[in-house]
């Protein structure tokens, strides 16, 4: 009878504590972004300009200098830290709609004539000063995703989750946007920042409408664990998610040769892989790193990718090294930069940032990228591992790219590209010239760019 009664006076605590959990999350007030904003900006190479919301969703240039963004009698522009001369008629032109979707706020814009580089819109907000705040990474974590407190100053790319009073609410734009945003809070602010630059200058749209991003946020429910909530507001970020079919698992000679392996020593790797590994289907990769390929006659000349460096092997091709692995029960891939220049890459296919690196925004090298992946396929490799094209095209890695992914003063080739579509159309290259059943690897890339890829 003891027993009983201390297993009902459990189920009276747990419910209690539920009860009290459920009616903290009810007083709290959800911060909902899937309505009008309360200010939206345009940064253009000369300012930025507070806009004034029309009718319906459209955003346009204010007609008179000092004129407010108003929403009926509210001013939209009572928190705009810069305020403008008279903007001129090609200004005017400027217009942001926000419109409100079944998937969330859809953020487009228009400039013709103008070049922009950003797009900034805020929402009230009533966030806790004593809450927990994650935010995403620009392309992958240093060590720099944490729960913190509420910071003014912090930039978190992609979307933010605010855990308090046993509630995790998430904010954020849905993957495949056609900029680099990120968020900013403050007790009684949300703020995104919709980087549309190419490269390091304003974007000429001419007569292109962009489809900067889609906002959309998740009240969490009470009680629920933060890793719950992240989970499932995640599952609304990417709405057409491309996983394997099965695990990936296997070797990869970087991590014992650092570029200095031969096709003997990583065949015998092999075999010591697939003496570990299960009897299955499901068979282990081996990819060969940076170090297979061809780099010309005195070894020092990069982003050759048609045969394979005599320094590797001088017995067996590419295809022949394919088959080999083949035979040993493992599966084949290897390693590609697919921005580094050769030296008989011509002037107007490289990057203005640094010559060094090709420009993905060029035809003649995304051709070039799309023949030397199929060639990849082609030798019968089932995994490409592509490496280092954020930092080729920004010139900075995630760890430093805070609120400027690259640096001012340079642009793409295509100046009607965003560095966003830019680097969604380089993904895109080479996932349709890998074809269906190629595993892409992509290492230093952006996870909200290349999602569905």
């Amino acid at each position: 009878m003891t027993n009983f009664f201390a297993f009902l006076s459990s189920i009276v605590t747990v419910s209690a504590f539920a009860i009290a959990q459920a009616a903290a999350a009810e007083n709290t007030d959800f911060n909902n972004l899937e309505r009008i904003p309360d200010t939206v900006a345009v940064t253009t190479e000369t300012g930025t300009i507070s806009l004034t919301l029309g009718s319906g969703d459209l955003w346009t240039v204010p007609d008179s200098p000092g004129e407010s963004a108003s929403r009926g009698a509210q001013s939209a522009s009572q928190n705009t830290r810069e305020q403008f001369p008279r903007t001129s008629d090609v200004k005017s032109n400027i217009h942001v709609s926000t419109t409100l979707r079944p998937a969330g706020i859809e953020v487009v814009l228009s400039a013709p004539g103008i070049a922009v580089k950003s797009v900034q819109i805020s929402w009230p907000g009533n966030l806790p000063s004593d809450g927990l705040y994650l935010g995403d990474a620009w392309e992958r974590a240093y060590g720099d995703l944490e729960w913190k407190p509420l910071d003014p100053k912090r930039v978190m790319p992609w979307y933010f989750l605010v855990t308090y009073q046993a509630r995790t609410d998430g904010f954020g734009v849905k993957t495949d946007p056609s900029a680099l945003c990120y968020w900013t809070t403050e007790t009684n602010a949300i703020t995104l920042h919709a980087d549309v630059r190419c490269g390091g200058m304003g974007v000429q749209l001419g007569k292109r409408k962009l489809p900067v991003c889609t906002v959309i946020c998740r009240q969490g429910l009470a009680g629920e664990t933060t890793f719950a909530a992240d989970r499932a507001f995640c599952r609304q970020i990417c709405s057409h998610p491309r996983l394997p079919r099965q695990p990936v698992y296997g070797f990869n000679d970087w991590y014992c040769t650092y570029g200095r392996d031969t096709a003997p020593k990583f065949l015998a790797n092999v075999d010591f892989l697939t003496g570990l590994s299960a009897e299955n289907k499901n068979r282990p990769f081996a990819v060969m790193d940076d170090g297979w390929q061809w780099k010309g006659e005195n070894g020092d000349d990069p982003g050759l990718w048609n045969q394979v460096n005599p320094a590797f092997s001088r017995t067996m091709t590419m295809r022949e090294i394919a088959a080999a692995i083949r035979r040993r029960g493992a599966r084949p891939g290897l390693w590609y930069r697919p921005l580094i220049a050769n030296a008989e890459a011509p002037q107007n296919w490289r990057l203005q940032r640094d010559p060094a690196f090709l420009d993905p925004t060029v035809p003649q090298v995304r051709a070039l990228i799309r023949q030397t992946v199929k060639r990849f396929r082609g030798w019968g490799y089932e995994l490409i591992k592509h490496d280092f094209t954020t930092d080729d095209i920004c010139g900075r890695w995630g760890m430093e790219m805070h609120d400027s992914v690259t640096a001012d003063g340079w642009a793409f080739a295509d100046r009607s590209k965003t560095t966003a579509e830019a680097i969604r159309d380089l993904y895109q290259d080479i996932r349709s010239a890998a074809g269906n059943h190629v595993i892409i690897d992509g290492c230093n890339t952006i996870g909200h760019l290349s999602a569905g890829l």
